[in-house]
């Protein structure tokens, strides 16, 4: 049987907190794919309160899952419903059979955390 190594990536993060507000805080908690275009997607969470408790999606595209180009406004946005009034966590997503990409993440509100999906074709519209 052979062995496989895994090594953690020496030039971490690959992606930091910088200037714009709806992620100045810190960028984190991560899903990515490598999509039928042949480009890496990623959608990440991005805080921008000092205690990291309001967070919305960013989404980072890449060629090489290296080097990322971030877009400059978030992907999916908390407060579109009474059930992610806080925040959305740790996106993780599938490709699915039917062409979409299903996106599962914890949506945070006043009254708690509920799983959040959403499907998406492009990574730009969700419904």
């Amino acid at each position: 049987m052979k062995k496989i190594r895994i090594e953690r990536f020496k030039n971490n993060p690959l992606l930091k907190s910088d200037h714009n507000y709806w992620k100045s805080k810190n960028v984190f908690n991560c899903g990515v794919i490598i999509d039928d275009d042949g480009l890496y997607k990623m959608l990440f969470r991005a805080a921008y309160t000092k205690d990291q408790s309001m967070s919305n999606c960013g989404l980072a595209l890449s060629v090489d899952g290296i080097k990322w180009y971030v877009l400059d406004r978030p992907v999916l946005k908390c407060g579109f419903n009474d059930h992610c009034t806080k925040g959305i966590e740790d996106p993780r997503i599938v490709k699915w059979i039917d062409g979409y990409c299903y996106i599962f993440a914890t949506a945070c509100s006043e009254a708690g955390r509920r799983i959040g999906i959403w499907r998406t074709k492009n990574f730009l519209k969700f419904e």
